[in-house]
């Protein structure tokens, strides 16, 4: 009889091959976006620490033409200052400077911080710890201390300039600009301003204590038309690990049912690959399978959920081989769901013989698909909307933003960003969604800012920020899945 294993005696022990990676998209921002999709940050920073994500060529040398100079002239005498701008994506209000010589962009928000002591009878509040709880939470849980209040607002600051502050660099797609012209860094500051008269705030923000989450939403007001002013509402708690001196953190959990849509992910997975005895490639139905599975959880509307496949073998044959077997089965399955459009590699998890017969039941693949998890700082999302962003993460399926269908910023970022894509409302790990990573197009608005000041529109595009002529730094992680550099 033939056991489980004897094939393995006469197979090579080398890996599996994977899958071929995709040939990247010409824009360096599409670029960026699809390797932090398909590989992650953490991959992303070691692709670039070792030279793999390499600088775009240089443009062949070009000579400008008369009124190209004039301009080129015109942009380096030149700086540009541009007071209460409002983005074209509704939402957004900042001031913006830019130095063409220096390279740098300054975007500054003015901020009115307005600290409130929360309501122990808020019926939002009693009705999120239970009214027999409410006694539990003594008057000074709700009430700010001076130095609570100068602390909060120093870690603010700092938080929202982390996340933001030079992600990305903008540089000309005009050639004969491209030796003259320096790539374009972009600061962020905000700073403190009174909330009426001159220099006033460009929004003013109220900051509410609570000793737990309150379950009350905090928003941004988009300012209307030609308004030089708006509100924000943030709601902080004293519960939470950082203390009421350091800004929220909220943990999100996102569902294969969450979702109409999501739920086809449960629809195409095939559940469990079988395989004959000493077998590590699937049939060719099961190849087939594999592949729509694949496709479902590539689609450009779908969370980012994890995926894990546990590989068996019966219990026939020798116990190191039987594992490795599994393993190998595994592995063949993981690469034809990325082969086909799976976003992120499946964790492969070889159980070899345990807890088997020997019977052909065991001879098999299980596929399981978890939730998508993710944790954002609130108020780095929330500066996104005084920025101009709009909301990514999808309302329920019968609701104004539904999955898979254009946020309010994507129009803007498809016409100014080469290459860019639709951005489609879905969970995932966006700052504008459920989690804390800045993507090339959440920059849109800036780039907006610096075309409109110098009459440049369209002659930029986007890619990593630069520390120096050519050289990319290595993101960091803060600790909330955000890139910093």
């Amino acid at each position: 009889m033939t056991h489980d294993h004897e094939e393995l005696l006469r197979r090579s022990e080398e890996a599996p091959a994977v899958a071929p990676e995709p040939a990247l998209p010409r824009s360096p921002a599409v670029t960026v976006e699809a390797l932090q999709r398909s590989a992650g940050n953490a991959a992303v920073a070691r692709m670039i620490q070792a030279g793999g994500l390499m600088r775009q060529p240089a443009a062949p040398e070009a000579v400008c033409s008369p009124a190209d100079q004039a301009k080129l002239d015109e942009l380096m005498s030149t700086t540009y200052t541009r007071e209460d701008f409002h983005p074209d994506t509704g939402a957004g209000l900042f001031d913006a400077v830019y130095a063409p010589g220096d390279g740098l962009l300054t975007i500054t928000l003015g901020i009115a911080f307005e600290f409130l002591n929360g309501d122990p009878a808020d019926p939002t509040w009693v009705a999120s710890v239970g009214p027999d709880n409410v006694a539990k939470y003594g008057p000074e849980k709700f009430a700010w201390t001076a130095e609570e209040i100068l602390n909060w607002k120093q870690n603010a600051i700092t938080t929202v300039t982390g996340i933001w502050q030079r992600q990305y660099t903008f540089f000309t797609t005009k050639a004969c600009w491209a030796d003259t012209l320096p790539p374009v860094n972009v600061n962020i500051e905000i700073v403190e301003r009174p909330a009426t008269g001159e220099g006033k705030a460009h929004f003013v923000t109220s900051v509410t204590k609570w000793p737990t989450e309150p379950g009350i939403e905090e928003s941004v007001t988009p300012p209307g038309a030609g308004a030089d002013q708006s509100t924000a509402r943030f709601h902080e708690q004293g519960s939470d690990p950082g203390g009421i001196e350091s800004p929220d953190v909220n943990d999100f959990n996102t569902t294969t049912t969450e979702r109409a849509k999501y739920n086809e992910v449960n629809t195409d997975n095939p559940g469990t690959i079988r395989f004959p005895q000493n077998a590590s490639e699937p049939s060719a139905a099961d190849k087939t399978a594999l592949q729509k599975f694949g496709q479902t959880l590539g689609k450009p509307y779908m969370p980012p959920f994890p995926v894990t496949l546990t590989g068996h073998s019966s219990s026939e044959g020798d116990e190191a081989l039987n594992m490795r077997l599994s393993e190998d089965r595994a592995r063949t399955v993981s690469n034809e769901i990325v082969g086909a459009g799976a976003p992120n590699q499946p964790a492969v998890d070889p159980k070899g013989e345990e807890g088997a017969a020997p019977t052909a039941e065991w001879r098999r693949v299980d596929i399981t698909v978890g939730s998508f998890r993710s944790s954002q700082t609130t108020i780095g999302h929330e500066f996104g909307h005084m920025f101009g962003l709009r909301d990514q993460y999808p309302t329920a399926d019968d609701g104004s933003r539904p999955v898979g269908t254009p946020v309010k910023h994507s129009a803007l970022a498809e016409r100014l960003i080469p290459g860019q894509t639709p951005i489609l409302a879905r969970d995932n790990e966006d700052i504008m969604s459920a989690g804390g990573v800045v993507k090339p197009y959440h920059y849109v608005t800036f780039l907006e800012v610096l075309g409109t000041m110098t009459d440049t529109t369209n002659q930029w595009d986007i890619r990593p920020a630069v520390q120096g002529p050519g050289d990319f730094p290595v993101p960091t992680d803060d600790g909330t899945g955000t890139a910093v550099v």
